[in-house]
């Protein structure tokens, strides 16, 4: 992680959520604001410009939109970075109408159609970022949690789906368009597979312990684990193999 000023800059994802998941909160939030920053878009970032990036949205944020601070909590960059920047526990400035309980997200480019081509590294890092809320703040993946800017008129804060006055953010493009159904066919399956994947993270890290120090193989704890009483033996086991290993001979 480096910092400057407010901001935290983790070009690591799993050091970002180390950090998202140690920390303690306040404010409650019951949901995830998705947007693009159309501008700047991937043609500013030269690949270590992040935090001349972040200085220039909060002075323009600050003096052209009259915000107190940057509008974001978190920004995302094509290299996969993520960025802390208005304090968690500050309400964003980030759609009018569902701000109240939100977290923002920023994610720099543009993604409407024949813009900005969506990294690898960025794609997965948008992906890490809102499975890793999602399972900080206990939230569910579905389209009155995680939301796009598109969804809201821009000048009553109502929520309209698309229809009526509304920005293309976060891009027509982003992850197969900026719709509802969009969001529901081609973003939130990857957030819950995400959140799966991280979830189950302690236990196969516990099995393949287990596994290695017991010499049954994987498959059987992990069937072990499917059932009601698993625990006590599996716990057995990793305790008598750690007793083994402080007890052998130096």
């Amino acid at each position: 992680m480096k910092q400057k000023g407010q901001f935290l800059l983790f070009t690591d994802r799993n050091e970002f959520r180390a950090w998202l998941n140690k920390a303690t909160f306040s404010r409650k939030i019951t949901r995830l604001q998705d947007h693009h920053t159309w501008e700047p878009s991937y043609n500013d970032f030269n690949g270590s410009n992040h935090f001349e990036m972040l200085q220039d949205m909060k002075d323009y944020h600050m003096k052209k939109m009259g915000y107190h601070d940057i509008a974001q909590n978190l920004t995302t960059f094509p290299d996969g970075s993520i960025a802390v920047c208005r304090p968690i526990d500050d309400m964003p400035a980030g759609i009018l109408g569902a701000n109240p309980g939100a977290l923002c997200i920023e994610n720099i480019g543009d993604f409407d159609s024949g813009r900005d081509v969506m990294t690898i590294a960025h794609k997965e890092t948008i992906i890490f970022v809102n499975a890793a809320c999602a399972i900080k703040f206990k939230l569910a993946v579905n389209n009155t949690t995680i939301l796009y800017h598109h969804w809201f008129d821009q000048d009553t804060g109502v929520r309209t789906n698309g229809t009526g006055d509304t920005k293309t953010c976060p891009g027509t493009n982003f992850f197969g368009g900026n719709t509802v159904d969009s969001a529901q066919k081609f973003f939130y399956p990857q957030i819950s597979s995400k959140i799966q994947t991280l979830t189950n993270e302690p236990l196969d890290k516990a099995l393949d312990f287990i596994s290695a120090k017991t010499g049954i193989n994987k498959e059987h704890w992990f069937n072990s684990a499917l059932t009601t009483d698993w625990l006590p033996e599996c716990f057995t086991k990793i305790a008598d193999a750690w007793q083994k290993d402080i007890n052998k001979p130096a």
